[in-house]
């Protein structure tokens, strides 16, 4: 739990928590759920006051008023300094907060993660935590505003904190989880101020990618764009948004692969990266996406017929067209308001 769920002074039997800005401390007298004893400090050798030994985990069973999140925890106390207070009814000890551990996580409420989920290998950990995280996120399977603990994913995932640290911090470069500080991670919402901010890009940049091309697409690249093509229609016939979004990344990868500008298709990957949870929403609930089929082929055509600066023009157009759809489904959902869903990168 984070310490930032405490409020600024609880008072819980007779313990009481109060936060300064730089630190937590913990003012303990003679709660009745901590046995009755001494503790030796380092620096000062025994003090009278009755509490947790030095490093000692302890349970603050009876204490209600924390509410259901620290009466389940196990606390951690490192002492720090000591005093004795006789001016009032705590004769206390400072003590600070080093470490929260579970005491039993099948008590509390666990995030919606597959059950199934393999344990990873400690080389593989960076790269599989975060494609797992991204995955989840993007499929829905944690949902905006979830809120990701990453005691938690790293027990599933069978890592330590660090690589789910590092996931979470690179997800949080790309949007799609928001921090606040020693306070909370969690899921990104979806808005339609993230598709105003990428969308602009994509266009441009993959236009740019197909110009830049070097010779024409060959025949097999050319049957395959189809075959991706179709295979996106049987999605959406058949109502598989991730087979429809894989057949849809898979067509626009292939069709800017032979750009020689390995930047340009960095920055495309990361911006397509933070619209794959518009497009699962696109391709999982509307009949606007089938319009993509007609805009694919147009740009396949073209290129056949060996006009690329056309074929280039089409796709920026596809892409803004998808742009529009996109936005109306946003509205369509709730997720934004007319006004928001407006397109105000496109002349109106």
């Amino acid at each position: 739990m984070p310490l930032s769920a405490m409020s600024n002074s609880t008072r819980v039997s007779h313990v009481v928590i109060q936060r300064s800005s730089a630190n937590v401390s913990i003012f303990t007298g003679r709660p009745p759920c901590i046995c009755s004893r001494q503790y030796a400090h380092p620096a000062h050798g025994r003090i009278p006051a009755l509490g947790p030994r030095h490093g000692e985990a302890v349970r603050p069973t009876c204490c209600s008023a924390f509410g259901c999140h620290v009466s389940r925890q196990r606390v951690t106390f490192e002492v720090r300094n000591a005093r004795q207070n006789v001016n009032t009814a705590v004769a206390c000890s400072m003590l600070y907060i080093t470490q929260v551990i579970d005491l039993d996580r099948s008590e509390m409420a666990r995030m919606p993660l597959p059950s199934d989920t393999r344990r990873l290998t400690r080389s593989l950990a960076r790269d599989e935590v975060y494609r797992a995280l991204h995955g989840w996120i993007v499929d829905g399977t944690l949902a905006p505003g979830e809120q990701l603990r990453d005691a938690e994913l790293a027990e599933l995932l069978g890592v330590s904190r660090t690589p789910v640290r590092e996931a979470l911090l690179r997800l949080d470069d790309e949007g799609l989880v928001e921090t606040q500080r020693n306070r909370w991670t969690r899921v990104a919402p979806i808005t339609a101020a993230d598709a105003h901010r990428h969308f602009p890009i994509v266009w441009a940049l993959e236009r740019l990618a197909l110009e830049l091309r070097e010779g024409q697409p060959t025949a097999s690249e050319l049957e395959r764009l189809r075959a991706l093509n179709a295979q996106l229609a049987a999605a959406l016939q058949r109502g598989d948004a991730p087979a429809a979004q894989s057949a849809n990344d898979a067509w626009h990868e292939l069709l800017i692969a032979g750009c020689p500008n390995a930047e340009v298709r960095a920055i495309l990957a990361e911006q397509r990266a933070r619209l794959r949870r518009f497009a699962r929403l696109y391709f999982g609930g509307s009949t606007l996406a089938e319009q993509a089929l007609q805009e694919h082929g147009r740009v396949i055509d073209l290129l056949e017929r060996g006009e690329r600066a056309a074929a280039a023009a089409a796709l920026e157009d596809h892409l803004k067209q998808t742009y529009q759809r996109q936005l109306c489904q946003l509205a369509t959902l709730g997720l934004a308001t007319p006004t928001e869903a407006s397109a105000p990168c496109l002349p109106q």
